[in-house]
C-alpha cells in the first residue's frame, strides 16, 4: 500500500492512497460511487465509497479515482481545498448540509431496512392436497419466497399467527370458512399482507365480496402459470411496502422531517419527487375525504350523509383531470357510464393516482365485466339498489385504505429518489 501527499492546484493537499491488487474495471469504476454498488454479494454493504464522499463534501473536498503509480493497480485521491473563513468556522453551505443530512438518513434507512427479514412468505390455502402441491411447484421457481400450506380456513389463521405472511392464496370455495370469509378475518386482524382468490366457480357477486374483502386479484381454474406467479409476485412486492411502512412508521415520519428542513433548491432540482413525498410522509392526515362523483348526481346527497366531502358529479373527462391534479382519496363512478368507459376511466384514474380508490357502482354486471373492473384497479363493486349501510362501511375503508396507500406510494418515490428502492425490495432464499 501506498499512501503519499501533494499540495493541489490552486493551494489544498491531495491524499493519495494506492495499493496493488486487482485493479478496477471500466464497469466497476463506473458505479463506484453509487450507494449499495459492491462486488462483495452480501459480505459488503456497498455504502463505504459513498458515505466517504458524502462525510467529505460539506467541506468542500472531495474522494476521487486517480491514475495509479508505475507498480500500483488501483488508487484513490482526497482532495481537500484551502481553507476559507467559512470552513475554518466549520459552516457547510446550505447545499452542503443538504448533501451530508441526506447521506446520513440514508445509511439509518439502509441500517433498518437489513434489519428487516428479507424472505416472503405464501400461504397456499386449498383442501385438495394436489392442488396446494401443484400451485407449490408453479411457484417454487420464484426466488425468495417461502411457501407453506394449510387445508382450511382455521389452520391458514394458524399459520398466520405463527409467521409473518405476505400472501395468502386461498381458494373461494373452502369447506366450512370459505375463501372469502378467510380474507374477511384477515382485513379484520389488520395484516400487513396480500391476498388472490381462486375459484373454479365465477361469480359477479363473487368478485364484488372479494373486493370488498380486499382481494388483490380473482384468479380462475385451472391457473395459468405466468398469471399466477406474474399476480403473486406483485403482490408480495406489495406485502414488502406495506411491511416496510409499517415496521418503520415513526422513524420515516421523523427522517421525512429533518430533510424537509434541509431541503434546498439545488437538492429540490436533483430529486423532483423526493420533497412531495417527505411531505406525504411528514404528513397526519385525519378529517374528512374528498369523494369525486362521476356521472350520476343523485349519489351526492347520499354521499354528504356520509361525513365525507362529496365532490361533482363530473364527465369522465373531467374526472380523469381531476383525479390527476388533485387531491382525491376516491372516486365513486355511477350506474350512467357504459362499462368500457368505465373501465378506461378506472385504468386513467389508478395511473394518475394510484392511491384514489375508486368504487363501481353500475346498474348490472356480468362476471367478465366485474373482474375486468377489479384488474384495471377497482377496489369495491356497489351493489343495487345502493344500502346506505353498505355505501357508508364501503367508503370508510376506501377513505382509509386511501392514506394507506398515499403513504406508501410516497414511501416507493422516496427510496426510488434516494437510491434505496432495490435495497428494500432486495430477497434472498433462507439457508
Amino acid at each position: 500500500i501506498l499512501v503519499e501527499a501533494r499540495t493541489h492546484e490552486g493551494g489544498g493537499v491531495q491524499i493519495v492512497v494506492a495499493d496493488e491488487g486487482s485493479g478496477l474495471s471500466p464497469e466497476i469504476a463506473r458505479r463506484l460511487f453509487e450507494p449499495f454498488a459492491t462486488t462483495k454479494g452480501e459480505q459488503g454493504t456497498g455504502l463505504g465509497l459513498y458515505i466517504s464522499r458524502q462525510i467529505l463534501a460539506p467541506w468542500g473536498a472531495d474522494l476521487r479515482p486517480v491514475e495509479p503509480a508505475p507498480g500500483f493497480r488501483t488508487a484513490f485521491c482526497i482532495v481537500l481545498p484551502p481553507a476559507t473563513p467559512a470552513r475554518a468556522a466549520g459552516r457547510p453551505s446550505p447545499e452542503q448540509s443538504a448533501e451530508r443530512a441526506i447521506g446520513q438518513v440514508i445509511g439509518e434507512i439502509s441500517e433498518r431496512l437489513d434489519q428487516l427479514p428479507s424472505e416472503r412468505h405464501v400461504l397456499l390455502v386449498d383442501d385438495e392436497p394436489a392442488i396446494r402441491r401443484a400451485l407449490k411447484v408453479l411457484l417454487s421457481a420464484e426466488a425468495g419466497l417461502q411457501l407453506t400450506e394449510a387445508a382450511d380456513g382455521p389452520a391458514a389463521l394458524s399459520v398466520l399467527g405463527r409467521l409473518p405472511v405476505h400472501v395468502v392464496v386461498a381458494d373461494k370455495n373452502l369447506p366450512g370458512m370459505s375463501g372469502i370469509d378467510l380474507l374477511r378475518k384477515l382485513r379484520e386482524r389488520d395484516l400487513a399482507c396480500e391476498s388472490l382468490l381462486v375459484t373454479g366457480y365465477p361469480s359477479a357477486a363473487s368478485v364484488g365480496e372479494a373486493l370488498e374483502a380486499r382481494a388483490r386479484d380473482y384468479l380462475l381454474k385451472p391457473v395459468q402459470v405466468e398469471g399466477l406467479r406474474a399476480a403473486v409476485r406483485e403482490a408480495s412486492t406489495r406485502a414488502r411496502w406495506r411491511q416496510i411502512a409499517r415496521e418503520l412508521s415513526s422513524e420515516l415520519r421523523l427522517w421525512a422531517e429533518r430533510l424537509l428542513q434541509v431541503m434546498t433548491a439545488a437538492t429540490e432540482r436533483e430529486m423532483p419527487a423526493l420533497s412531495p413525498a417527505l411531505e406525504i410522509l411528514a404528513a397526519r392526515p385525519e378529517g374528512p375525504g374528498r369523494v369525486l362523483v362521476v356521472s350520476e348526481g343523485s349519489l351526492i346527497e347520499r354521499l354528504a350523509m356520509t361525513g365525507h366531502l362529496a365532490e361533482g358529479p363530473v364527465s369522465p373527462e373531467k374526472a380523469a383531470a381531476l383525479v390527476a391534479a388533485e387531491r382525491f382519496e376516491a372516486m365513486l363512478v355511477g350506474r350512467d357510464l357504459p362499462h368500457l368507459e368505465a373501465l378506461a376511466l378506472v385504468r386513467q384514474a389508478r395511473a394518475a393516482s394510484p392511491a384514489t380508490q375508486v368504487l363501481w357502482a353500475p346498474p348490472v354486471a356480468d362476471f367478465e365485466q366485474a373482474r375486468e373492473v377489479l384488474r384495471a384497479g377497482a377496489v369495491a363493486l356497489i351493489p343495487r339498489p345502493v344500502d346506505q349501510t353498505t355505501l357508508e362501511r364501503v367508503l370508510e375503508t376506501a377513505i382509509r385504505e386511501s392514506r394507506v396507500e398515499a403513504r406508501l406510494q410516497a414511501l416507493i418515490k422516496a427510496c426510488d429518489e434516494l437510491g434505496l428502492k432495490e435495497r428494500a425490495l432486495r430477497t434472498r432464499r433462507a439457508a
